[in-house]
């Protein structure tokens, strides 16, 4: 599973994956991405902020 959202975002959802996925101990790896191109993200600002 792929999960993109902004930074300010990331400890909320890892809490929600934490309490929801039921693995023991699940894998949740977080990538910062150095380049990106400007309206990917603004998108990805508006989808996770609605």
């Amino acid at each position: 599973m792929q999960i993109r959202t902004a930074a300010d975002r990331l400890p909320a959802l890892v809490e929600y994956l934490r309490t929801r996925l039921g693995d023991d101990v699940p894998e949740i790896i977080a990538s910062q991405i150095v380049r990106r191109r400007p309206d990917h993200l603004s998108w990805v600002d508006e989808q996770t902020r609605s």
